[in-house]
């Protein structure tokens, strides 16, 4: 069988890539599947599993079989641990693939449990060829490793899928678990509240900013351009290290991986580990003034200019023409 994992805070997108590699392994080796989804108390949606179900019963038709686990608990939590703890206590190795996106949570539980269950574990596969070897982008994604598990059960995370899903009439079975955790020690030390706007992940057009904006000022000109633009702001690991930006806009390797209709790169020069968290963007416009970075090979568009000068410039044609 194939087991899908998921959290009820994954968006659709997330969703759709489970869905989708879930559906081509089930047309190779013809299995059932199931999903299970972690339901924490302190999710908004907690109560909502139904609606959850309808609204998403399209993406939902890869499986024969949809488990809610609800997870009674306060706030005070960590939910990798808490995922994992669960999942050692269910029989997972009766699957021979369990799959989830290669988010925050899930890039930390599947190596972790897989290690435990002695499966094979692979990250960040982008592909399934016709002989189930698994593909994952190698050197930054300058080129692609192909993977033929060595034993099951297989652990994989996703970094990307987008295969089309058939739709079908019929929704899945679905049964609720109850997890109570009845306590938790841990600390709560600062609560940050993300900032309000279109999720990265999700966003159709990303402005980022690198080393080459000089500082958070640079980042207020990229801000106003987005918010111009209706577009998520993203930056390089080179301006987070610097503190000109918080960790959730990172794009990289070691960041969110993004893949917008148009992606405008600010003072990046191109880092390998960059270019791999934006690679599968349609098309790159780059703004440096080293006519050599590497940024440019990427790029549809490149411009060789004072970044300041350029951004004044576009805000302007921008705010005439909303």
């Amino acid at each position: 069988m194939i087991l899908g994992l998921v959290t009820l805070e994954n968006n659709q997108k997330e969703l759709k890539t489970i869905s989708s590699f879930v559906q081509k392994i089930k047309e190779k080796i013809n299995k059932k599947a199931e999903l299970w989804v972690f339901n924490f108390k302190f999710f908004p949606n907690f109560e909502n599993f139904d609606n959850y179900i309808e609204q998403n019963k399209n993406l939902l038709s890869p499986f024969d079989k949809v488990v809610n686990f609800k997870v009674l608990c306060d706030s005070n939590v960590y939910i990798p641990e808490i995922i994992e703890n669960i999942l050692l206590e269910e029989k997972i190795n009766e699957f021979e693939y369990v799959v989830s996106v290669g988010d925050v949570i899930f890039s930390e539980v599947i190596p972790f449990v897989g290690a435990k269950f002695n499966g094979s574990i692979i990250t960040q596969v982008e592909a399934i060829d016709e002989n189930l070897l698994f593909l994952t982008p190698s050197f930054g994604g300058k080129c692609i490793s192909y993977f033929k598990p060595a034993k099951k059960p297989v652990f994989l995370t996703l970094r990307s899928f987008d295969h089309d899903i058939k739709e079908g009439n019929k929704v899945p079975e679905v049964n609720s678990k109850e997890v109570e955790i009845k306590s938790y020690d841990i600390e709560l030390i600062d609560r940050v509240k993300q900032e309000e706007g279109i999720k990265l992940e999700e966003a159709r057009i990303v402005v980022s900013g690198g080393r080459g904006v000089g500082g958070k000022e640079g980042f207020e000109l990229i801000k106003k351009v987005a918010s111009l633009l209706g577009a998520a702001i993203g930056a390089s690991r080179a301006a987070v290290d610097a503190g000109w930006i918080d960790p959730q806009y990172q794009v990289g390797q070691t960041g969110k991986t993004v893949s917008p209709d148009l992606y405008i790169a600010v003072g990046i020069s191109g880092a390998s580990q960059h270019i791999a968290g934006m690679n599968k963007s349609k098309f790159v416009v780059s703004i440096n003034t080293d006519p050599d970075a590497p940024i440019f090979n990427y790029s549809n568009i490149g411009i060789i200019h004072d970044y300041k000068e350029f951004l004044t410039d576009f805000i302007k044609v921008l705010e005439v023409c909303n």
